[in-house]
């Protein structure tokens, strides 16, 4: 697998395509779901809240920060060594929407598409029997029963994600608070979570309780999320790249969603038990240059430790409303029972 250059400015973006005349060189996974087609338009949307446009092409930019915290939800020192059980937890911050090329929506003051998320690290696979071009241990995400994150065991910057064991993100659009990654912890994720919840993402370990590794554990999986990380070091030389198929679970956007799979994820995408999914994510991460770790003067501005550059996929399509569905059912039974008639004449 090809590697990225990893960026100085860490953006992560979401780039939302159509895939009608799609078509990928690997082909792995049949794209299901037919969709019904309604462009929701391209207008600009500079001082409106963030829409996502059904059947076209859309790109979200967005940055994010995060930190490294153990199984209990208590944030690792510097130094530490990254461990089965331990926490990437963070919030991210949208700043601008392309459809089809276009810009569609961008960010201004407070006007935000922001969230959080967490995943927790299940396995830790060396050497990877999945990617045997890939040097870096394989760490395996999946969702977490801890919700409540703090910095040590007295409750210092203590706070809560809000999101359920199979959820694994949160976006929340807002209209009244900038988000921030420079006050204090609790303060910026107070921030990226303080609008209306928009939609959450996350996957199912299945029957056997195993988010997959392997093509036995991963066979029940309705999703998947792992890391290439270089954890040979400790955290102040952490760097790596994720990948992620993940569902919509609470979903307040009115759109629906159609299954589709990452052409660039050789490794789970077509082991577990859906032939797509409604994102797919692939993630470059590095230390935050404003955080701990940072350089020179930019050092110690941020309380996170790590940022990283998301592209998540997706591809909504609209949903009829109730009166349009009932309308529909109705005259296909007219039509059922006119054919009905015809046949006994």
């Amino acid at each position: 697998m090809a590697s990225k250059v990893l960026h100085h400015n860490c953006i992560f973006l979401i780039i939302i395509r159509s895939f009608l005349g799609e078509h990928t060189m690997k082909l792995k996974k049949t794209i299901l779901a037919a969709t019904i087609a309604a462009s929701l338009g391209a207008a600009t949307n500079a001082n409106a809240l963030a829409t996502l446009s059904a059947g076209d092409a859309n790109e979200i930019f967005f940055q994010n920060v995060e930190n490294l915290y153990d199984s209990n939800g208590i944030r690792k020192a510097p130094g530490s060594t990254i461990e089965i059980g331990d926490h990437f937890v963070g919030i991210f911050n949208a700043q601008n929407i392309d459809t089809n090329g276009t810009l569609n929506w961008s960010n201004v003051s407070g006007d935000n598409l922001s969230g959080i998320f967490v995943n927790r690290v299940e396995h830790i696979l060396f050497p990877d029997a999945l990617d045997a071009g890939n040097s870096f241990p394989h760490l395996v995400f999946g969702g977490s029963s801890v919700s409540t994150f703090q910095d040590d065991a007295s409750g210092t910057n203590q706070f809560n994600t809000g999101l359920a064991s199979n959820e694994m993100f949160g976006f929340y659009r807002d209209a009244t608070t900038a988000y921030t990654t420079q006050t204090t912890i609790v303060g910026d994720v107070a921030n990226a979570t303080d609008g209306n919840l928009w939609f959450t993402l996350g996957y199912s370990a299945g029957a056997d309780g195993i988010f997959g590794y392997d093509a036995t554990t991963a066979a029940d999986d309705t999703g998947y999320g792992y890391s290439h990380a270089n954890i040979f070091g400790t955290l102040d030389n952490f760097t790596g790249e994720s990948f992620f198929g993940m569902d919509v679970v609470q979903n307040n956007t009115g759109l629906g969603f159609t299954d589709i799979n990452d052409p660039t994820e050789d490794e789970l995408g077509s082991l577990i038990s859906v032939t797509g999914n409604d994102f797919y994510a692939t993630s470059e991460f590095q230390l935050n240059d404003f955080g701990p770790f940072g350089l020179g003067a930019f050092a110690n501005q941020s309380e996170w430790d790590f940022s990283s550059n998301d592209p998540w996929v997706t591809f909504p399509h609209s949903v009829p409303e109730p009166g349009t569905m009932a309308l529909l059912g109705m005259g296909i039974l007219a039509l059922g029972y006119s054919k009905k008639r015809k046949v006994k004449i």
